[in-house]
């Protein structure tokens, strides 16, 4: 038998069906104001917005009439937007490496309480205090290391030139390169051949000539990559090569000449030709060299890099900001500084992707014995830290 059902009379039903009336009524009230109200958010996000669009182009059109150069207070002046003055202080120093502190950094940003420190680089001779002392050191520093440099830099994409307040980006990689010594225009090819056109040079780059005199002394005496090339140079086979080998666990390099014989040459090494008709070499990113031969004038003494295996057992973010951090020389070479800059942060980044590259290929072989063999079970996979 069919359950019985209990009889709702007419007015019962009149009043549930008014009180669901005014629920379903209310609820689309509520709807239509958080509607409203969306809207009005939005069209003040817009005219903020092309607010901040006008301000922003106002900036980049008067960006040289205004005596400051620093692009947050020519904002700031513009009026109508939100930024306020930047200000800095230092009020602090961290008992461990005696790095000045800003008001709210925090106080294991330096050094993580002396557990990531390392040793100062060695100090530079007294002669070249006369080039820290002129006030033009920083905005030709790039061009001044240029002419001593090691290696030839370069970014596989292209430069994008941005308007201001940003200069420039790249969109790739950076990469170095050993040039031979056959090929002219470099500064290998000027230290075997012809240091005179090095002045050339400089005098088109605007570099004055006392400082190259000085830098070309103070490396010839200091710079073991110098010394090696002298030997380089010395030899008179024409075939001579000159190989750079680096110990793993220490960082230095030894340099060894080979007049004929190429058969003995370590894959690891860096070969410097005195004569050849291949392409370029890249210098491997993980090498200890990869600094020292780009940048001899924050390197003078040839002082190894970060490399894979470092005694300080430091990642690269971490070696790079006690560099920063700690060496007055990064301040001197402002422009310099920029390009060591960049150029480290695309070596973090290659070598994260390269290292999850080669994880991946493993895992995949791994993968496949499993399926050959049966096996079950999952792999663990650490990245590294930037």
């Amino acid at each position: 038998m069919r359950p019985r059902r209990n009889k709702v009379s007419q007015k019962q039903w009149n009043t549930e069906y008014k009180r669901q009336y005014r629920i379903r009524k209310c609820a689309k009230l509520r709807d239509e104001e958080a509607l409203i109200k969306q809207r009005q958010k939005n069209t003040t996000y817009k005219h903020q917005y092309r607010a901040r669009i006008t301000n922003v182009n106002k900036f980049c059109k008067s960006y040289s009439t205004y005596e400051t150069k620093f692009w947050w207070d020519i904002l700031y002046t513009l009026g109508e937007t939100p930024l306020s003055p930047m200000t800095f202080t230092w009020d602090r120093s961290c008992p461990y490496c005696s790095t000045m502190l800003l008001t709210d950094e925090l106080a294991e940003f330096c050094c993580n309480h002396g557990k990531r420190i390392l040793p100062l680089l060695p100090s530079y001779p007294t002669d070249i205090n006369s080039i820290f002392n002129n006030t033009n050191i920083s905005t030709l520093s790039r061009k001044l290391n240029s002419l001593f440099t090691f290696t030839a830099i370069g970014v596989q994409g292209q430069f994008v030139h941005l308007s201001p307040p940003s200069s420039v980006c790249i969109t790739g990689r950076t990469y170095h390169r050993i040039l031979p010594a056959n090929m002219p225009n470099h500064s290998i090819h000027w230290y075997l051949y012809d240091e005179q056109e090095r002045y050339l040079a400089a005098q088109s780059r605007e570099i004055p000539d006392t400082w190259v005199s000085i830098i070309q002394s103070m490396l010839t005496c200091i710079n073991p990559y110098v010394h090696s090339l002298q030997m380089l140079r010395d030899n008179s086979s024409s075939t001579a090569l000159l190989e750079l080998c680096e110990n793993t666990s220490t960082g230095e390099v030894a340099a060894i000449i080979h007049a004929n014989n190429t058969t003995s040459l370590s894959p690891r090494s860096i070969i410097i030709w005195r004569h050849t008709d291949t392409a370029p070499k890249f210098v491997n990113i993980l090498s200890s060299q990869y600094e020292p031969l780009q940048y001899p004038l924050f390197f003078p003494h040839g002082t190894p890099g970060w490399h894979a295996n470092n005694y300080y057992d430091l990642s690269q973010i971490d070696w790079y900001r006690c560099r920063l951090l700690h060496e007055q020389r990064f301040l001197i070479f402002g422009r310099l500084t920029s390009e060591y800059l960049v150029d480290m942060y695309s070596r973090v980044e290659e070598e994260r992707l390269t290292y999850i590259l080669n994880e991946k290929n493993r895992l995949n072989k791994e993968k496949k014995n499993q399926r050959r063999t049966g096996q079950k079970g999952g792999v663990l996979l650490v990245l590294p830290m930037p």
